[in-house]
């Protein structure tokens, strides 16, 4: 408790009271008399005034890495004003002054990975100083640092198995669909705001109004916490181009001062034969290509003539896609006359197509 008696408290209440002025704060008018007519007044007549009801129900949150936000109930009528005080280590920090009738605070500069206790007390004061009321406390540790950004991806293009038999031994094959699904997980280090994620689909961001909606809308956006798992799913159309692609994510807003390691998972779209490459000796020629189907039930070599495009060799489906095959025919030919490859498949109901690489021709 604080009194301070202030230099003129020895004059005569009685001179005060022939002036017309009384103790601010002072005791009931029943008890007036003494310090008005009394030589030599009480000591109670020269005080502070009563000390406040103390606050309770004190609760202190740590709810970043330096920012703890307290509060508590205000029981008094009288108070002046309120303090909060943090000590840290021992060491007593300055009281921060609140106006009267305040139940919370924010401490903007905790430090972090600290444990600190806070105490909040009311004061009530008068022209001869001020009283405290007893201190309520309550010790909070505060988060540490960010840790690295983390994210975790899985997924990949959409497909099923599709069983031709369903007795054993099965005979089953995969079929893929022009669709991709990406699963994973951000780790949230930062309490300030919602984890965004950022697609890029072959190095293109992907910005149209459903995939930026659906990743951003909802994730982690109430309350976030620290060093929390957040999972997260994107369903997206593949793209419509040939061969293989990369679906990558970046989590933003996970702390640490920057952005995640980027994740990406790899995709695949059916098509004809690509990239044909023609070799030619004296008496020989041969086309490379990629194979870039899963699903083809053979290749030919064709050659064109006066009459079309006939068949000038032929080889079996190929296992996966994307390795380099190549068909060879005993041909001596002069130079302009075109190749290509064709590549026959089924579909599951057994409907049956196919599809050409593009053209290439000996030379002279």
């Amino acid at each position: 408790m604080r009194r301070h008696t202030r230099a003129f408290a020895a004059l005569s209440i009685t001179a005060l009271g022939l002036l017309g002025l009384g103790a601010t704060n002072a005791p009931p008018a029943d008890a007036l008399s003494p310090c008005r007519s009394a030589p030599m007044p009480p000591d109670w007549c020269f005080s502070p005034p009563a000390a406040p009801v103390a606050p309770t129900g004190l609760s202190a949150t740590a709810v970043m890495q330096t920012r703890v936000s307290l509060t508590w109930a205000d029981n008094s009528g009288s108070e002046s004003a309120y303090f909060v005080r943090r000590t840290v280590g021992g060491v007593v920090g300055q009281p921060v002054a609140l106006a009267a009738n305040s139940t919370a605070y924010t401490d903007p500069g905790a430090p972090p990975d600290s444990v600190i206790q806070y105490d909040v007390y009311a004061d009530a004061c008068n022209i001869y100083g001020c009283t405290d009321s007893r201190v309520a406390s309550r010790t909070v540790r505060t988060k540490p640092q960010p840790a690295t950004p983390e994210l975790s991806v899985s997924g990949g293009q959409d497909g099923y198995w599709y069983y031709k038999s369903w007795s054993y031994p099965f005979n089953r094959v995969w079929v893929t669909l022009p669709s991709y699904t990406i699963t994973g997980t951000a780790v949230d280090w930062d309490t300030t705001g919602a984890v965004q994620l950022v697609l890029t689909d072959n190095g293109v961001q992907q910005d149209d109004a459903g995939t930026a909606a659906g990743m951003s809308a909802g994730f982690n956006a109430a309350n976030p916490g620290y060093g929390d798992n957040h999972g997260f799913t994107i369903h997206r159309a593949a793209l419509p181009a040939e061969g293989t692609h990369y679906a990558c994510v970046t989590a933003r807003g996970v702390g640490a001062g920057g952005d995640s390691p980027t994740k990406c998972v790899t995709y695949f779209v059916e098509g004809a034969p690509y990239w044909p490459v023609l070799t030619q000796t004296a008496d020989r020629v041969s086309v490379a290509f990629t194979d870039m189907n899963d699903h083809e039930t053979g290749y030919i070599l064709q050659r064109q003539d006066a009459a079309g495009w006939i068949q000038a060799a032929s080889m079996g489906p190929v296992a996966g896609h994307g390795t380099r095959q190549s068909l060879a025919v005993s041909d001596s030919v002069p130079s302009g006359v075109c190749y290509r490859v064709l590549m026959n498949y089924s579909t599951m109901q057994g409907n049956s197509y196919s599809m050409t690489s593009s053209t290439v021709c000996t030379k002279g």
